[in-house]
């Protein structure tokens, strides 16, 4: 299996991370975002934390503001992320 791998900026995320990532966004929780993702909600908290040592430690809500005032293209991690599409 080849790990699809997805660069904002100069950072590089994996396909999960990137995942993640947008269900941050979202403002989903751990524990939704697991459920969606069919994954632990433990495994979640460790792809957060890639993510955040990624972006150099910044807190979540720095990490959410750089990606959206930078325009990365998350679009459609975001979509795939949203209510209509997820019953939780």
């Amino acid at each position: 299996m080849i790990a699809l791998k997805f660069t904002i900026g100069d950072i590089q995320l994996t396909e999960r991370e990137t995942q993640c990532l947008a269900a941050m966004i979202c403002g989903l929780s751990a524990r939704e975002t697991a459920k969606i993702l069919n994954i632990s909600v433990r495994t979640v908290g460790n792809y957060r934390e890639n993510i955040k040592n990624k972006f150099g430690g910044m807190a979540r809500s720095r990490i959410i503001l750089n990606v959206l005032n930078n325009d990365f293209p998350l679009d459609e991690y975001i979509h795939a992320f949203s209510l209509e599409e997820f019953i939780l």
